[in-house]
């Protein structure tokens, strides 16, 4: 299954994340993901979401198309939440969290540039489930 959470209604960017909701044993994650446009030195939100689930999982990870050349793969791998950031086929930045770091209350940022030149920033954490209009826990816009 796979959700989608835009950040605002009218972004042409959103995370896209695969959902695993089964039975099955395994440790139960939360993991939050914000991403941002990076204009001179304002960002601009451009998606975000929360995904809940249960690794190691038998789903894999999803991609999803986000904004012009950039994309996103995310979801469960083995015992971890992995993300991977194209532009094109070229990837920009990969990414594991394990469940320790996911309950470890850390936000991991990182940076990429896309091959058009567009600066993006984001954000992952675990935890609990942020409000899609905080871009970090226990922050706002």
């Amino acid at each position: 299954m796979v959700t989608f959470f835009p950040k605002i209604p009218w972004a042409t960017a959103a995370f896209v994340a695969a959902v695993s909701l089964s039975c099955s044993s395994g440790e139960q994650i939360v993991v939050n993901g914000r991403m941002f446009l990076r204009d001179g030195e304002t960002l601009v939100p451009k998606g975000g979401g929360c995904v809940w689930m249960k690794i190691p999982s038998s789903g894999g990870t999803s991609s999803g198309s986000i904004s012009g050349d950039i994309s996103v793969q995310e979801g469960p791998e083995g015992h971890a939440y992995a993300v991977r950031v194209f532009s094109g086929q070229q990837l920009l930045q990969s990414r594991s969290y394990d469940v320790e770091w996911l309950h470890s209350g850390q936000i991991d940022e990182f940076e990429v540039t896309t091959q058009a030149s567009a600066v993006y920033v984001l954000r992952y954490w675990g935890g609990t489930c942020a409000d899609l209009d905080a871009s970090s826990p226990g922050a706002a816009f």
